[in-house]
């Protein structure tokens, strides 16, 4: 059962009074850890300061229990970790973007190595039997077939048109 006397608080023992409090009141701000171990009370109308400590015995409840301090989630282990984790994926990437392409210079080379056998086959006269055997097939000949009739056809329409007279010179 609570009591109903007020008092008087100073939170660390030098700060300005204040109040009234009960004593309930006081109670749970100790135990919420808003008062410290050098807090003072005192009774309304008493000159006495007590320690907050004397009203917390009294009452049986223990004293706050100090916090341990929050410990921070930075450690080296997490660092090391992270940056042995940050180099392994960017070798790894390193290694799938450089397999996959090849050198400039070698490409370079390569190409040089195409043109010179190109023009060497070129003056072997290779590349041009390749041209005879291309026109010699039989779509290509076909082709041309297709494309002379065409071109008869169109000469003999063309002669077939009635030629209009000249114009007579000084009409």
């Amino acid at each position: 059962m609570e009591t109903t006397r007020t008092l008087w608080l100073s939170r660390d023992g030098e700060s300005e009074p204040t109040g009234p409090f009960t004593e309930g009141q006081i109670l749970t701000m100790w135990n919420a850890g808003q008062i410290t171990a050098n807090g003072m009370v005192a009774a309304e109308g008493d000159e006495e300061w007590v320690p907050v400590v004397q009203l917390t015995e009294r009452r049986s409840v223990p004293p706050p229990v100090p916090q341990a301090p929050k410990r921070s989630s930075f450690s080296i282990t997490r660092v090391l970790t992270g940056v042995v984790f940050f180099f392994g994926l960017l070798l790894v990437l390193t290694i799938f973007s450089v397999s996959g392409r090849k050198d400039p210079r070698l490409e370079r080379v390569e190409q040089e190595q195409k043109r010179e056998a190109l023009s060497k086959a070129w003056s072997a006269g290779l590349l041009g039997e390749k041209i005879r055997q291309f026109e010699a097939s039989p779509r290509v000949q076909e082709l041309k077939r297709e494309m002379e009739a065409e071109q008869a056809r169109e000469l003999a329409k063309h002669k077939q048109m009635p030629k209009a007279p000249p114009p007579a010179l000084g009409q």
